[in-house]
C-alpha cells in the first residue's frame, strides 16, 4: 500500500484572529501558573517536543489568554491539537491564523492535511497549491502532500511530477522514492519504478538474521520497524518455482512488501498487497540456476509489527 500519511510542518511563525472564540472549551480550568506569554510558549514547545501535546495545548492556551496574537502560541496549539486528532479545533486555529496572515505556507499545508484526511480533496488541493505558490522553506513537504492527494484521486502523472519536485528540493527524502516508484509501477513504467525502489531500499537499514532453507520453508517470525528490511538467499534451479509469503501477526497491521533479485543482483519482481489484505505474496518461475534473493520490508500501510515469512522452492507442474 502506498503511504499516504500527510506531513505536518512543525513551525510557528503566524498570527491569529478571533482567537478568543477559538479557545478550547474549559480553558478557564487550566492552571496558568506563569506570568509571561513567552514563558508559556517555551514550556509548551518543550512539551510538544517530547510528545506531551495535552500539556502543550494548555500552555499555548495560557499564552493566548495573555497575548491573543502570540504567533508561536497559536501555531503550536493548532499543531498539538492536530497531533491528538482534534482536527476541528486545529482547523479553527489555522483558519483564524490565515485570516490575518494569508501568506503563511505552513498553516496552509497543515490545514490541507486536515481536509485531505476528511476526504475534502478540493479544499486540500487549494491549500497545498497555496503552500507551494508561497515563499516556503518546506515546499518539498507541500509537493509531497499534493502528490499523495493526486495519486489518491487517480492523477498518476500529476503525482509523479509532484514527487519529482519534492525530490529535487530534498533528494534524501527516502519515502518519496517509494511513493514515486509506486506511481510509476501503476503506470506500467517498470524500469523507472525499479530504480525508485532501489533508491528507497538503499536508504533503509538491513537487519541481519541467520536462516536456513528448512527454517524459511516452515516459516520464520520477524519484527519490522520504519526503514528496516531483511535479505534471504534462496538457491533455485531453472524451472523451479519460488513462492514467498509474508503474513501479518500484529494489530495494528504491519504492511509487508516483498522483492526478488536474480542471481546477478538485478531486481526482477516485487509484490505488495494481496486482494483482501496487506499481506504480500510473490511467485516466480526461475529462468536460470543460481542464488536468488528474497528481500522483505514494509510498505505504507504499517511499518511496525511482527510478521511470518515463508519461502518455498518447488518443481512446477
Amino acid at each position: 500500500m502506498l503511504r499516504t500519511m500527510a506531513r505536518v510542518v512543525v513551525l510557528g511563525m503566524v498570527i491569529g484572529a478571533a482567537l478568543l472564540a477559538a479557545l478550547p472549551v474549559g480553558a478557564q480550568a487550566i492552571r496558568c501558573d506563569l506570568t509571561s506569554a513567552a514563558d508559556f510558549v517555551e514550556r509548551g514547545q518543550s512539551s510538544q517536543n517530547t510528545g506531551d501535546y495535552t500539556s502543550a495545548i494548555d500552555d499555548f492556551t495560557c499564552a493566548l489568554e495573555l497575548d491573543v496574537e502570540n504567533t508561536d502560541a497559536l501555531f503550536g496549539r493548532a499543531y498539538s491539537l492536530q497531533a491528538l486528532g482534534e482536527n476541528d479545533r486545529a482547523e479553527r486555529d489555522y483558519t483564524a491564523l490565515l485570516e490575518l496572515d494569508p501568506n503563511n505556507p505552513h498553516a496552509y499545508n497543515n490545514r490541507g492535511n486536515i481536509y485531505y484526511n476528511r476526504g475534502e480533496f478540493n479544499k486540500a488541493r487549494a491549500d497545498y497549491d497555496r503552500a507551494i505558490a508561497l515563499d516556503n522553506p518546506n515546499k518539498d513537504t507541500a509537493y509531497a502532500n499534493r502528490g499523495h492527494l493526486l495519486y489518491h484521486t487517480g492523477d498518476l502523472v500529476g503525482a509523479i511530477k509532484d514527487f519529482t519536485h519534492a525530490l529535487e528540493l530534498n533528494p534524501d527524502d527516502r519515502e518519496i522514492y517509494f511513493s514515486r516508484g509506486y506511481a510509476y509501477d501503476d503506470l506500467g513504467e517498470t524500469e523507472k519504478a525499479t530504480q525508485d525502489y532501489l533508491d528507497w531500499l538503499s536508504r533503509g537499514s538491513e537487519v541481519y538474521i541467520r536462516s536456513t532453507p528448512n527454517r524459511l520453508q516452515s516459516g520464520i517470525e520477524l519484527d519490522l520497524q520504519e526503514g528496516w528490511y531483511y535479505r534471504f538467499p534462496v538457491t533455485v534451479g531453472r524451472g523451479q518455482m519460488i513462492r514467498a509469503q509474508a503474513i501479518n501477526l500484529t494489530d495494528p497491521v504491519v504492511d509487508t512488501f516483498l522483492f526478488l533479485f536474480d542471481p546477478k543482483g538485478k531486481l526482477i519482481l516485487w509484490a505488495d498487497d494481496t486482494e483482501d489484505s496487506l499481506d504480500s505474496l510473490l511467485t516466480y518461475t526461475a529462468t536460470s540456476d543460481g542464488e536468488y534473493t528474497i528481500l522483505v520490508t514494509h510498505a505504507g500501510g504499517g511499518s511496525y509489527g511482527r510478521f511470518e515469512l515463508t519461502v518455498k522452492v518447488s518443481n512446477t507442474l
